[in-house]
């Protein structure tokens, strides 16, 4: 994995700073290192930051899957505006998790967790729960949801994606001053 992130092009918006810790377990155990974006240049360094805006834990294999969606994944999500500093914003605290699920083109589950728990952002492979705020993504429009190329409201109305707890993830929305439309 830090073979791939460090041969990320680049391509990263000017605007986006940001430290993220990275476990990603494999065969031999835990893989841990840290990215740093800043000013539009991405560091790779060994070991976990004591500060980071972001922490994804994930298997090896999923996070290989997903790079195999066709398109460089990290820099497609690096390279949109942002416009913010992840490592200058309090994250609001969340009372739910979210849950997020799919598959890739070849069958393999894709099932994540998020959540912000002391200001930083945390993602993780795990279950459902009851009280999370469950979003299903249909395989087929994946790709398209990362690149930002889908219209949401319609994919909802098309069952492309599921909302389960809409009630919290509207609350949740709010918090951050977002909406769906």
């Amino acid at each position: 994995m830090q073979k791939y992130a460090s041969g990320l092009s680049g391509n990263i918006s000017q605007d986006l700073e940001f430290s993220a810790n990275f476990e990603i377990q494999n065969g031999q155990g835990k893989e841990l290192f840290h990215l740093i974006s800043h000013k539009g240049q991405m560091h790779l360094l060994e070991g976990i930051s004591d500060h980071p805006s972001l922490i994804f834990s994930s298997r090896e294999r999923t996070v290989i899957e997903l790079l195999q969606l066709g398109d460089d994944l990290l820099d497609v999500l690096l390279a949109k505006p942002f416009y913010i500093r992840l490592d200058q914003i309090d994250l609001p605290e969340m009372d739910h998790s979210f849950f997020f699920s799919s598959e890739t083109p070849s069958g393999w589950p894709l099932t994540y967790k998020l959540a912000i728990k002391e200001s930083v952002l945390r993602i993780w492979e795990g279950e459902e729960d009851k009280d999370d705020i469950s979003i299903s993504i249909k395989p087929t429009i994946l790709r398209d949801l990362i690149r930002g190329e889908v219209n949401i409201p319609f994919a909802l109305i098309r069952g492309q994606i599921k909302v389960r707890n809409k009630k919290e993830l509207f609350s949740v929305l709010r918090s951050f001053g977002l909406s769906l439309t």
